[in-house]
């Protein structure tokens, strides 16, 4: 089993961590999707709808959306029903 030099293995973990940060939407202020000041905005079907609005019933999104509440832009939207999960 060879080792790497250290140079090569931080220069690697510099490259992830970059690409991490390149990957974070954020607003005009700088706020990413789990910033305090974000606001989530749900979008669902017609049948969710009326199951929500007239029986009072939760249903699942399919579409939400991130908007800062200090500048009001709309800067990320999340449809993966894997990842909607995590926000409900």
């Amino acid at each position: 089993m060879s080792e790497e030099p250290l140079e090569i293995k931080a220069e690697a973990a510099e490259k992830a961590a970059s690409r991490d940060l390149e990957e974070v939407e954020t607003c005009f202020c700088g706020h990413d999707r789990t910033h305090h000041m974000v606001s989530i905005l749900p979008t669902y079907t017609t049948w969710g709808t009326f199951w929500i609005t007239l029986l009072g019933i939760s249903a699942t999104p399919i579409r939400l959306e991130f908007k800062c509440r200090v500048c009001g832009e709309v800067f990320d939207f999340i449809r993966d029903p894997k990842k909607l999960k995590d926000f409900l």
